[in-house]
């Protein structure tokens, strides 16, 4: 498909939630929380759309009045 922009693979992610938790001192219970800063970081590089819980990709955010809006990552 022309244009389009896959994802990032687990393999790249995996690598770079393990640099990030080093980076961060090896903390203990934070490997979720890695992983999901790493394929953010991962998918910014690459131009890749974020996809929700259930797997289908997601477009940009609109406003009540149809403004399209950044993603920002959920706290």
């Amino acid at each position: 498909m022309e244009g389009h922009v896959s994802a990032p693979d687990n393999e790249a992610i995996a690598k770079l939630a393990y640099q990030i938790w080093e980076e961060r001192g090896r903390p203990p219970g934070s490997a979720e929380g890695d992983w999901y800063e790493a394929e953010r970081q991962l998918q910014i590089q690459t131009g890749a759309m974020p996809r929700s819980p259930t797997g289908q990709t997601l477009g940009p955010r609109r406003t009540r009045t149809g403004a399209r809006t950044k993603r920002r990552p959920s706290a």
